[in-house]
């Protein structure tokens, strides 16, 4: 197991938040009130999960200033699938300051990829072509060690001297499996133990409601990336993974940890030289699997007793 990333800090909107907040969606004002005490900390890049298509009152004049004076916030959307039409950022953000949200599901309904860009359909609400994590990442790097992602002559995307190898349709176990996008395999960091330990090892986790009631140690905060997101199982932002085989009050996890997961391996794999998952090509896949039977063969041959 790794220890949580330093770098990182998830701000949890939790059922009690909501039950003391006694609405959803949360208005403009206390989302306003979130992101000013985070930046009055000093944090590095603050990443918002949680969809705000349009102002809802109150509090838009205090938002809408939010959005306009800082460049600190990366807000999500949706871009639409089978069960959903979509989801468009705040008004007026600008693509290159949003990431979408979406995440990949395998068959088994666990999420084992990531989607780091995508084409974007001209119909969708969301416009971004960028994941929500990545662009957090980037920001974080560009600020912190000027480091900026680029494609390299192989059009693998790159930042400093990580490459991540986007996964083909005949990688491992995903032969002929959907490889639309550029995703890659993700490498949870867990924390020790199982269940909710090892999901939330990511990062250290406060509420919202501390935030606001000045409870949390701006130390948590200067410098570093802030997601906000909700980890209330009543607005089901929940995912398998492959975590999920624990106890079965901790079979999901939040989704802001999900992504919050992928921010950490993006960083890690930059700034920590931590290995990405990577697949033998078809070619040595073939010599590999031919060889094994050619050696099976031999023994065969060679010890005929019955």
């Amino acid at each position: 197991s790794l220890p949580p990333d330093p770098r990182l800090l998830i701000v949890a909107i939790t059922e009690e938040d909501l039950n003391l907040q006694k609405t959803w969606p949360l208005p403009d004002r206390t989302i306003a009130k979130v992101i000013q005490k985070l930046t009055d900390a000093k944090a590095k890049t603050i990443g918002l999960d949680v969809f705000r298509p349009h102002p809802i009152a109150p509090g838009q004049v205090e938002l809408a200033k939010i959005w306009n004076e800082n460049d600190l916030i990366i807000p999500g959307c949706h871009h639409p699938n089978l069960k959903s039409p979509g989801i468009a950022g705040p008004p007026g953000i600008p693509a290159e300051q949003l990431g979408f949200v979406d995440l990949l599901i395998d068959q088994d309904s666990i999420v084992r990829r990531g989607l780091l860009f995508i084409s974007r359909d001209p119909k969708s609400p969301c416009t971004s072509e960028t994941s929500f994590a990545l662009q957090l990442a980037q920001e974080y790097l560009l600020r912190q060690h000027q480091f900026q992602g680029k494609f390299d002559p192989n059009q693998e995307f790159q930042i400093a001297t990580a490459h991540f190898r986007p996964i083909s349709s005949n990688d491992g176990g995903y032969q002929n499996a959907e490889s639309g996008g550029y995703q890659i395999l993700l490498d949870y960091r867990a924390g020790s133990g199982s269940g909710t330990a090892a999901q939330n090892g990511v990062t250290p986790i406060v509420t919202m409601s501390d935030l606001l009631n000045n409870r949390v140690d701006p130390k948590l905060i200067k410098d570093r990336i802030v997601l906000i997101g909700s980890t209330a199982s009543s607005l089901k932002d929940e995912f398998l993974t492959p975590y999920s085989a624990g106890k079965a009050e901790d079979a999901t996890m939040p989704g802001v940890i999900v992504h919050a997961q992928i921010v950490s391996q993006i960083l890690s794999a930059v700034l920590d030289k931590r290995p990405l998952w990577w697949f033998i090509p078809d070619w040595l896949e073939g010599v590999w699997i031919g060889g094994w039977c050619l050696t099976g063969s031999l023994l065969a041959w060679y010890i005929r007793h019955p």
